[in-house]
């Protein structure tokens, strides 16, 4: 034996026989000279203010040697050394004073023959020397609840909870036990313990009843057993579509123009489910690929552009039921064009141009438009607006202009819209008119030897001309009468009025400038008749 360890003390047979007379046997002894193993089952005796008490077994190989003495050492949780507290220990117990109650710290015991220190035995968890010690060590207790989740001709899914006490100590997994039918001899399902709260029974018998249960295990030992609440059978489940939401899941996806997006979805149910996607308001893109494999599917999005903002829908559905969910994909891009671009109020020198705002934001707020008229020349930016109307002034009376409009975001300019036909500036036409509405029917009553004043507003393009006549006769400004026009009123002012009966009649005739010869003959013109009374 070359190499050897204190793994290989203990008792040696050798048998010799060459065929003649009995075998002989004969046991050796061998006693390995080495340091100790690790202590045993080191835990906390007792906690108090400032002191700790440990207590340990000896190591199951001694290394060939009696134990001389043990070693204790402690080191404060956020450091990384440890410190001897005492290197002349004779039992299997010892209590550390003088420890800070605002400290934690951990413990280890070594053991030390005459060839040496062994390997250290460390405590699990810290420790804080308070004079209200933490809970005692103990096995856990059982599991909450134990629950079947899922089955197929020959396996059954388990789930179950963390136990409501741990016992103190990590758990180190759990032992699943199952009986079938109406036996009662449960029997060990997992080999190695099992570090999750989920397991899947393999091996089943088709259509059998079985019942479950799980324990927890710690360093003291197992806990007690929780089992389901009732038989489980080995048959295939027929469950509707359900969707598996972790906390990377996203339902509203954000992406600059240009850049790629994938929307994934995690589900189960029996049969699986066949998933389908659709956008809302319109197809999938030339860009767009789905991949389903198994209980997954993506929809991959490249090259994203404006157009494909909008809700994307996965449909999952079996044979059990189906289920949908909704995405919503922002692709931050430039807007797309004004909607309707049109003018009105024109003047002989600006136009008023209104339009509507794009059909698609590009995936943020428009931030403002930007104006463009073009005479016989070029396209000039004559200012820009937050508002959907913006007057263009300054223009050449008589020249004809088109006009585009742009929508501006954050990611920049949209492609322009231009009005369908060219604008002539000129001066508008607007027939002649008078609002009566402040004289009732007309009629006016003064009294004998007063001034009665007639006042109308009047509108009109151009600026109409105002004749007042009394029956037939024009009237013009004398001592008795006083006429006055300007772009917007009319009125007239008789001093001293005599008693007779009289009829006041007063007529418009406008004259619409800058109209062509022919027209002039056809001039528009609005007459009213009002009666004084005095």
């Amino acid at each position: 034996m070359r190499n050897v360890t204190r793994l290989d003390t203990g008792k040696y047979t050798v048998k010799i026989e060459n065929g003649v007379g009995e075998p002989k046997t004969l046991t050796l002894s061998v006693k390995v000279q080495d340091t100790p193993a690790q202590c045993r089952n080191l835990v906390l005796k007792d906690v108090t203010r400032g002191k700790v008490t440990l207590c340990w077994e000896p190591p199951l190989l001694d290394g060939g040697a009696e134990i001389i003495n043990y070693i204790v050492e402690k080191r404060d949780s956020s450091k990384r050394s440890y410190y001897a507290v005492t290197s002349k220990c004779l039992d299997t117990t010892y209590t550390v004073e003088d420890l800070s109650e605002k400290t934690a710290f951990f413990f280890r015991v070594l053991a030390e023959n005459e060839n040496g220190v062994g390997d250290p035995s460390e405590t699990a968890d810290p420790v804080k020397a308070t004079e209200t010690p933490g809970p005692p060590k103990d096995i856990p207790c059982a599991p909450s609840v134990v629950c079947v989740c899922d089955s197929t001709n020959t396996s059954i899914s388990l789930e179950w909870s963390r136990p409501a006490d741990d016992g103190g100590m990590e758990i180190l997994g759990y032992i699943i036990e199952m009986v079938k039918g109406e036996d009662t001899e449960w029997k060990r399902v997992n080999e190695a313990l099992v570090a999750e709260t989920n397991y899947v029974v393999t091996g089943l018998q088709t259509g059998a009843e079985y019942k479950f249960r799980v324990a927890a295990v710690n360093h003291m030992g197992r806990g007690g057993n929780k089992e389901t609440l009732e038989p489980a059978q080995a048959i295939d489940r027929l469950t509707p579509p359900q969707v598996d939401i972790d906390a990377a899941f996203k339902q509203t996806h954000i992406v600059k123009a240009g850049g790629s997006v994938c929307l994934g979805i995690h589900f189960r149910g029996k049969p699986i489910p066949t998933a389908t996607w659709v956008k809302e308001e319109g197809e999938l893109g030339v860009m767009s690929e789905i991949t389903t494999t198994g209980a997954y599917s993506s929809l991959s999005i490249e090259n994203c552009s404006r157009y494909d903002t909008g809700k994307y829908t996965v449909n999952l559905e079996n044979t059990s039921g189906s289920k949908a969910v909704t995405f919503t994909v922002k692709v931050l891009d430039t807007p797309g064009p004004p909607e309707a671009v049109a003018f009105k109020d024109v003047t002989r020198g600006s136009v008023t141009l209104f339009w509507l705002p794009p059909l698609n934001d590009g995936g943020a707020r428009i931030h403002h438009y930007i104006v463009k008229p073009k005479g016989t020349d070029k396209w000039v930016v004559v200012g820009n607006t937050k508002n959907q109307a913006y007057v263009v002034e300054k223009l050449t009376k008589g020249d004809e202009y088109d006009f585009r409009v742009k929508a501006k975001n954050e990611a920049g300019y949209s492609r322009p819209r231009e009005t369908l036909a060219p604008v002539l500036v000129k001066e508008p036409h607007i027939e002649p008119v008078a609002d009566l509405s402040e004289i009732t029917n007309q009629l006016i009553t003064c009294n004998s030897g007063s001034t009665v004043t007639i006042d109308v507003p009047i509108s009109g393009r151009p600026a109409p001309n105002v004749t007042w006549k009394l029956e037939e006769m024009r009237l013009n400004n004398s001592d008795r009468v006083s006429i006055k026009v300007t772009k917007d009123r009319t009125s007239i002012s008789v001093k001293e009025s005599q008693q007779k009966s009289l009829t006041l009649m007063k007529s418009l005739f406008i004259t619409m400038l800058h109209f062509p010869t022919k027209q002039s003959l056809q001039r528009p013109s609005w007459t009213a008749n009002f009666y004084l009374k005095l």
